[in-house]
């Protein structure tokens, strides 16, 4: 029932994330070629992927099958946070004319160590490795130079509220990133989504990545500082001055 970064939407809608499109059109031919008894989960996926963005009916009407047999189904893409209000509008009466209610929940992450967590993952799927030190240099490059559209557009907190709340008024969950997994974050979440909250470890870690060590210092690159100030701005109003400057170190 959880599926993780489909583009579907960002692909159709979004201008800058258009190159998915050629990436889920990839990953279904070469699914093509493989035999159904080779990864057969995976070629699924693909082809799956594919004829979703083709034909967005059958996504739609996908989610809303899994529906019949559990209480919550979950897409959980970052790009996302660049839908047009246009986007949300139809994935919302979509899904209406199915019997389903969208559940918008948006996590948001202090936008520096967001970056170096993308960074880190982008080497992480070329089986490279990248060093403390190379991070650093590639942050301060990017505080130096700038970052580009992509970045930009799941950088903008503030923007990615306003149209989910254009579409959904109130019915919207907005998180914290760093308090995510405390016990009265997940009692939030579970009451949002109509779940009975069911009791965890939350001090234990599983499925960590070892290569992300403690938050960056965001000060260090100031450049970036300035370019995310009204995110931070955005954040305060949210969460409150408190907690932003908590967990997001000084920002």
């Amino acid at each position: 029932g959880f599926t993780k970064e489909m583009h579907i939407f960002g692909a159709l809608h979004v201008e800058v994330f258009k190159g998915y499109r050629r990436m889920i059109q990839v990953a279904a031919h070469s699914a093509l070629r493989t035999s159904p008894v080779e990864a057969p989960e995976g070629r699924a996926n693909a082809l799956r992927r594919a004829n979703f963005l083709y034909q967005p009916a059958l996504y739609f009407d996908y989610f809303a099958a899994l529906l019949q047999e559990q209480p919550v189904s979950v897409e959980a893409t970052p790009t996302y946070m660049g839908l047009p209000i246009s986007a949300w509008a139809e994935i919302k009466d979509q899904f209406a004319s199915r019997g389903v209610r969208v559940a918008p929940i948006i996590s948001l992450r202090e936008p520096v160590n967001r970056l170096a967590s993308d960074i880190r993952f982008k080497y992480r799927r070329e089986r490279k490795a990248i060093s403390d030190q190379e991070l650093d240099q590639s942050l301060q490059v990017l505080s130096r130079d700038g970052i580009n559209q992509y970045v930009r557009t799941c950088s903008d907190y503030r923007s990615a509220v306003e149209r989910l709340r254009n579409v959904f008024g109130d019915d919207l969950l907005v998180l914290m990133y760093e308090e995510f997994f405390e016990a009265a974050e997940t009692e939030r979440l579970a009451s949002f989504i109509g779940l009975d909250q069911i009791s965890g470890d939350f001090g234990s870690r599983v499925n960590s990545n070892e290569t992300e060590s403690s938050p960056l210092e965001p000060g260090r690159y100031p450049g970036m500082v300035d370019l995310f100030r009204d995110q931070y701005g955005f954040a305060r109003d949210l969460f409150g001055v408190d907690a932003v400057e908590r967990y997001w170190v000084r920002s």
